[in-house]
């Protein structure tokens, strides 16, 4: 039996929220002065699903780029990802009124719906990816064998 596209995707999610909730808890350890040692990180319910379309966006990608450099990749799967992010943003504002992650008021945004400054996080964010896919296929083939 290999794991469903659709297993794929819940664990790609809590892939993607997990790293969200370490990513914003240290931010707010770093704005404590390292101080306020409770790491208050949180997501969204919508990051969920966004982060399970890795299953059908990411993987595919992995597979057709993975002898190339990983420089190049990573480049890659960022502007996947921003394109990813501001759509699904732009999507949310349009059918709710206001998307989860407004980054209007920060600097180095596009239209509040991305971060330019956040491209080395997304980087390393992607590069992780990749063992995770890696991981999710041994799973597969071994549980298939």
């Amino acid at each position: 039996m290999t794991l469903s596209i659709w297993v794929r995707s819940l664990i790609y999610g809590a892939y993607g929220c997990c790293f969200e909730v370490l990513f914003t808890g240290t931010k707010h350890w770093i704005a404590s002065r390292y101080k306020d040692w409770s790491f208050l990180g949180k997501s969204y319910i919508w990051m969920f699903p966004i982060y399970g379309l890795m299953a059908f966006l990411f993987e595919p990608v992995h597979n057709r780029l993975r002898a190339w450099p990983w420089p190049i990749r990573g480049i890659l799967y960022v502007a996947g990802l921003y394109i990813v992010e501001f759509t699904t943003g732009w999507l949310l504002k349009t059918l709710t009124g206001k998307c989860p992650w407004d980054y209007s008021g920060k600097k180095y945004n596009f239209k509040g719906l991305v971060r330019w400054n956040y491209a080395p996080i997304w980087f390393a964010f992607c590069m992780a990816a990749e063992p995770l896919h890696d991981l999710l296929l041994k799973v597969s083939i071994e549980t298939a064998g």
